[in-house]
């Protein structure tokens, strides 16, 4: 059974869109009307604009999300993946050096829920950080009629016994629920693709597969 697609997921989906939507669209409009009293010039004016970016970003998120749970399926659109990988890393970059991408295509084109998908190698990379990697990179590439995603790091890697349970729901390396890679694997899935823990001799390696538009 999928992990989001049972009634339990579905009303917890509905609770959780209760529960956030009023804080965040009160959040926005805080920083809406803070953002309109700000002077020009004012040094403060550029933290606003990037809370009032971040906080309809997670806007954006919390939709597909919920959108997903309830349905179990995706609200699918035709899109460019370097567009949403160099978006991803251009964030990154704009705080540390430390996540690099690189692909030979110009365009990537596939058929899904950019946003689901910009989350989920989101997570991989905040993964990778979170166990001291310093250097992640992700790599872009066509196999045929497959776009194929590589994000490797330099951290400490995955166990043997671990990685055979990786991407259950409730299996983590570290102090978090383990449920990141089990949506991870579950969204993957729904596009039709597929992601492995590729054996590698230093940090680790994932590889995501999917059909291309």
């Amino acid at each position: 059974m999928k992990l989001l697609e049972s009634d339990a997921h579905v009303r917890l989906a509905d609770i959780l869109g209760h529960e956030l939507r009023n804080p965040l669209a009160s959040a926005v409009a805080s920083v809406s009307v803070s953002l309109e009293m700000s002077d020009a010039g004012d040094p403060r004016a550029t933290y606003l604009e990037q809370a009032m970016s971040d906080l309809e970003r997670v806007s954006t998120l919390l939709s597909s999300y919920l959108d997903y749970g309830r349905s179990g399926s995706l609200h699918a659109t035709e899109f460019d993946l370097v567009g949403v990988v160099s978006t991803l890393c251009e964030r990154y970059q704009a705080h540390s050096g430390k996540v690099h991408f690189e692909s030979p295509l110009e365009v990537a084109c596939l058929r899904g829920d950019p946003v689901l998908l910009e989350r989920l190698i989101e997570n991989l990379v905040e993964n990778s950080l979170a166990l001291g990697a310093t250097e992640v990179e992700l790599f872009l590439e066509r196999e045929a009629d497959e776009i194929v995603l590589q994000v490797t790091d330099n951290g400490p890697g995955v166990s043997r016994e671990l990685a055979e349970t990786l991407f259950e729901p409730f299996v983590s390396g570290h102090s978090s629920t383990g449920l990141g890679l089990a949506i991870v694997k579950d969204v993957i899935e729904m596009h039709g693709g597929a992601i492995t823990l590729v054996p590698t001799a230093i940090g680790a390696m994932f590889r995501i597969s999917l059909p291309a538009a």
